[in-house]
């Protein structure tokens, strides 16, 4: 058998399996587009799926973040709100006892300048009642004096030992009769 001399029959059994194949291949690359297609589409969902996820995890984390960070807030919103009225109550407290003291004030300040009144009215009294002990005092000197000078000019003259004068002995305060006053 010679090189060149191949039989037609196993060359056209390979031609017609070679078309056969070449059919088979197209065939199965038809049938593989659609299925490359599909697989494409089915990596894109996954793709997007897992990107949800993960998106949907950093919501999730941010979410959770958020919701401690408004309980936080708040417990301290609360916290200052009652530290607030807190402090309303002590400065009502303090301007309700602001007030009393006030009143306490105004009251001793009326009675110091009462009791000043007083005290003016009661010095004028005792320097009216020295000025009139004082001039008393001095018309009971000057009696006393004109009294013992009379006496002194009787007891000089010798023809009036036994006559009576005209001068009234002076006498003390004690000794008045205060009844027929």
């Amino acid at each position: 058998m010679s090189p060149l001399r191949i039989s037609k029959r196993p060359l056209k059994h390979l031609n017609s399996e070679l078309k056969n194949l070449a059919k088979a291949k197209k065939k199965s690359e038809e049938q593989l587009s659609p299925l490359k297609r599909d697989h494409g589409r089915i990596k894109d969902r996954l793709k997007s799926s897992s990107e949800s996820r993960a998106k949907s995890v950093d919501e999730a984390r941010t979410f959770s973040v958020l919701k401690n960070s408004n309980a936080q807030m708040t417990a301290r919103c609360q916290k200052e709100k009652q530290m607030h009225e807190e402090a309303v109550t002590d400065l009502e407290a303090t301007q309700s006892e602001a007030k009393k003291f006030q009143g306490q004030y105004s009251n001793a300040k009326r009675e110091i300048d009462k009791l000043t009144k007083q005290i003016d009215e009661k010095e004028s009294e005792e320097a009216a009642l020295k000025s009139q002990l004082r001039s008393a005092k001095t018309a009971s000197s000057a009696a006393n004096l004109r009294a013992h000078k009379a006496q002194m000019l009787q007891s000089r003259t010798p023809g009036a030992v036994g006559k009576a004068s005209g001068i009234v002995k002076p006498r003390q305060r004690s000794d008045v009769d205060t009844e027929k006053m």
